[in-house]
């Protein structure tokens, strides 16, 4: 008798197992695609297929390596590496998965290097899932893709460079294809010229009386980029720009006294000055530099 109980039981117990497996909502699988192969020091953008039919805008914000409600995943032997996400300053405000509402930026594609700075060649595999809001607020996985394979290879010099080279000499000027294509590509690269880029870009100012307009937006996407590099590496080539251009609003808000304490008077000495332009745009730059 003990023991019909138990088959009974056994059997009621895996006829409620099967069906609320059954009955559990079924994840849709997003197709990635990866550049194969892929170099050390190059971009890596992976192309999303949608099985939702969501495309994905990238840059979210202004901040490069911030891809929000898309999330990428990357392992190598079995381990998952850490990615390098950035914050956006001043808190996130627009749609829920951001969207700058610049016209021609990316579309349905990530450059997985900005939070993924892989320095070392080998087999790596990659993940992406999307999430988005639901009940209670909160995030919950949308799609997801299957684990997909990345070859990373050594790049010879001479490629890198050329590639480089190419890209500094054909730099678009529309905020869209700078945006989702031109500027975030050239970050695989810490290379001086591409920082003297950015920093030249975070001069980029909407016209008088225009706020929000794509120039400040590319702007700012610069100004968060010198994140990125290494911080001697901007301090010096921010003095020099400071002292030919003056200071810019953008460039103000990236000022901060860990980084920036053993050059706060040479900014100083070089933003003064700006103070008597005739060009309100400069006094604005100036006195916001100085009161930061």
């Amino acid at each position: 008798m003990l023991r019909a109980w138990i088959l009974l039981w056994l059997f009621t117990a895996s006829v409620l197992i099967v069906s609320v497996a059954q009955n559990a909502p079924t994840i849709p699988v997003a197709k990635i695609s990866l550049p194969d192969p892929a170099y050390v020091g190059m971009p890596i953008w992976m192309q999303v297929e949608s099985p939702t039919n969501y495309t994905i805008h990238y840059p979210a914000s202004t901040t490069p390596n911030d891809f929000y409600c898309n999330e990428v995943n990357v392992k190598q032997n079995g381990r998952l590496l850490s990615p390098l996400k950035g914050v956006l300053p001043g808190g996130r405000g627009g749609l829920a998965c951001g969207f700058l509402g610049v016209a021609d930026i990316a579309q349905s594609k990530l450059p997985i290097h900005l939070q993924y700075p892989l320095t070392q060649p080998g087999t790596y595999l990659v993940r992406f899932t999307r999430r988005e809001y639901r009940g209670a607020g909160k995030l919950e996985i949308a799609e997801q893709s299957d684990w997909v394979v990345l070859h990373l290879r050594t790049a010879p010099p001479s490629m890198i460079e050329f590639w480089l080279s190419h890209q500094l000499s054909t730099v678009p000027v529309a905020a869209g294809p700078l945006l989702g294509e031109a500027l975030p590509s050239l970050l695989a690269s810490r290379d001086n010229r591409v920082l003297r880029l950015m920093i030249d870009t975070t001069y980029q100012s909407c016209p008088a009386r225009v706020w929000g307009c794509p120039e400040s937006v590319l702007a700012g996407y610069a100004a968060e980029s010198l994140k990125l590099f290494e911080s001697a590496q901007v301090r010096t080539q921010l003095l020099l720009a400071i002292s030919q251009r003056g200071p810019s609003n953008a460039l103000a808000y990236t000022f901060n006294p860990r980084d920036h304490a053993a050059i706060a008077s040479q900014i100083v000495a070089a933003t003064l000055p700006r103070l008597h332009s005739s060009a309100p745009a400069q006094v604005e730059a100036a006195v916001h530099t100085l009161y930061l």
